[in-house]
């Protein structure tokens, strides 16, 4: 690589990219929950927990404190993981026993490490890791924002242009509600994003540091969700395009090279942990091609209470922009297109296809904001058709922002509560009810559940205070499962207020809200003003 080709591409516009970087977080952060709102996070919280006490992810069970070293602690949440989920063979879940005795959660290597800075802030104190581990997806959100910016601009929209598609993007579909839940998506959305900028970066300047860079996060968003390989395939493919269309196939090795430190890592990791380079320790009892490919798919368009078509509505916008030649003409727009199909056979035949405690099919979100955000930028509908494409936007929006409103745990305690009532079957035998009977959806329901909060009437455990008006279903008694879950609390300074009474709650959020608004208004507009030299 030479350093005419490093210095090919014109800089980046980095004053506008920042100041929108830092309003995009400070705006997604007065959401975050300020705790890890669901099961899967929790757990691999306690596995960054071990990486930071013992340099190392792996969690003592019960009996097992012979294996700590001198100095060493363990704590009885990593021994309740291990003893109730890992080590029982009836239930093999969450992980599995390594060759040294010790359990290992599931959930990707990648994320457990990205906790680990929260928990080394505040050193032990449990509160704390939990409250500063719940911003690690507000923080992956506003880098997606700008990977985005990186990515549309390459591609040759003007600026104004990819503030409209980004923000529509950001806004109208599932990545606003998924910004503030405390799982791998939304770090993974930040790596398949800034990859795919860094190709696209490539493909009009021919910088091979690029096609390096966007290697190398392509193969640390597979750290973080293993299953990004998929999506990934779509976009390697498109590195290899380019390369090969401008006649440079041995630029492609720079893109392999970036990869395979991450490659490199999770084999040294399957292999320390469960002697086995191919065990990421999902074998115990992942799933996969347990549920019909034929109902599964269907499903994941069109299903009520978690179909993408309805909790991601400006893809309607971006399916009909196919129809455009400039967009047809554009290889990101087929290769984008390619990475949005690839992970849909997989994850439509997993029985839990819904993805469980999230808004939507959070499996599905990176590969959703990228289709949607590169053909909105590219055939800019707000041109065409106008009143369309922003009565979409308005509507997604409003759909979006019920998934802020409302705490989706508190909402499927109710829905998970009454399902069993009416359809006569066991809680574990009403997913698909949940998921796909209008009147359960979220998309309506955590407007009403917000209503009856803002009142006061949901902690009240009457039936006509709860599951009636939620979802026309008459159960007595039944209050929210936490206390996050009532009085707006699943949100930090609400919730912090509880914790630290005199905590000055409605001030804070207010200065984050200014904060937001003036660097996203001060870096947009000097976005608009660097058009001449953002070309890349």
């Amino acid at each position: 690589m030479t350093s005419a080709e490093v210095s090919a591409a014109p800089r980046l516009p980095r004053r506008a990219l920042c100041l929108l970087f830092l309003g995009s977080f400070f705006f997604f952060a007065l959401s975050a929950h300020g705790y890890l709102e669901n099961t899967d996070a929790e757990i691999t919280m306690h596995a960054a927990r071990a990486w930071w006490h013992r340099g190392g992810p792996g969690l003592i069970g019960p009996g097992r404190e012979h294996l700590l070293d001198e100095g060493e602690t363990t704590w009885p949440a990593e021994q309740a993981i291990v003893g109730s989920f890992i080590e029982d063979p009836t239930l093999p879940r969450y992980g599995r026993m390594g060759v040294d005795g010790k359990g290992y959660v599931w959930f990707p290597i990648g994320h457990q490490a990205l906790l680990v800075p929260a928990m080394a802030l505040v050193r032990g104190q449990f509160f704390w890791e939990r409250f500063f581990g719940s911003f690690l997806s507000p923080l992956a959100a506003a880098g997606s924002v700008v990977g985005l910016l990186v990515l549309v601009l390459a591609l040759g929209a003007r600026p104004r242009d990819a503030l409209l598609a980004v923000g529509v993007t950001a806004l109208c579909t599932q990545f606003w509600p998924g910004s503030r839940e405390t799982l791998s998506d939304m770090p993974g959305t930040f790596f398949l994003v800034a990859c795919t900028a860094g190709i696209a970066r490539y493909a009009r300047h021919q910088d091979a540091a690029s096609l390096l860079l966007a290697g190398l996060l392509g193969g640390l968003g597979v750290l973080v969700r293993y299953p990004q390989a998929l999506p990934l395939l779509g976009l390697g493919a498109w590195a290899a395009w380019e390369t090969l269309r401008k006649r440079r196939l041995a630029d492609l090795a720079w893109f392999v090279a970036g990869g395979l430190p991450a490659v490199a890592l999770l084999v040294h990791a399957n292999r320390v942990r469960f002697g086995d380079p191919g065990e990421t320790g999902y074998s115990g009892g992942v799933g996969w091609f347990s549920y019909p490919l034929l109902y599964g798919l269907p499903l994941l368009f069109c299903a009520f209470g978690k179909g993408m078509l309805w909790f991601s509505l400006p893809l309607w916008s971006a399916f009909a922009q196919l129809g455009k030649r400039t967009v047809r003409a554009n290889a990101a727009t087929w290769f984008v297109l390619l990475a949005f199909v690839a992970p849909l056979p997989l994850y439509a035949t997993l029985h839990y296809w819904a993805a469980g405690q999230c808004w939507g099919i959070r499996y599905l979100t990176s590969v959703i904001v990228l289709f949607v955000a590169v053909t909105l930028a590219l055939g800019r509908p707000w041109q065409t058709a106008r009143k369309t494409f922003w009565a979409i936007a308005a509507l997604g929006a409003v759909l979006s922002l019920g998934g802020i409103v409302t705490s989706y745990v508190g909402h499927q305690h109710y829905a998970y509560v009454a399902a069993p009532v009416e359809w006569q079957r066991p809680p574990n035998e009403v997913d698909n009810n949940v998921n796909f009977e209008p009147r359960y959806s979220p998309l309506h329901g955590h407007w009403v559940y917000a209503w009856l909060a803002a009142t006061g009437r949901i902690e009240s455990g009457r039936s006509e205070d709860t599951t009636e008006p939620l979802f026309g279903v008459a159960v007595q008694d039944v209050v929210p499962p936490r206390r996050e879950d009532s009085g707006f609390r699943h949100v930090w300074w609400r919730y912090v207020r509880d914790v630290l009474p005199g905590f000055p709650s409605a001030l804070v959020a207010a200065v984050l809200a200014l904060l937001a608004a003036a660097s996203l208004a001060l870096g947009a507009r000097a976005l608009v003003r660097a058009e001449p030299s953002s070309g890349g």
